[in-house]
């Protein structure tokens, strides 16, 4: 139970991350996404 959990809170991080670097590089990459 807990670990389902877990891996929502750990997934939903990773994704948060994601795009948080992704905003940061974007415009210097010349990014899309």
């Amino acid at each position: 139970m807990f670990g389902s959990l877990l891996a929502l809170l750990v997934s939903l991080l990773l994704v948060g991350a994601a795009a948080v670097t992704g905003h940061a590089f974007a415009p210097t990459a010349g990014g899309s996404t």
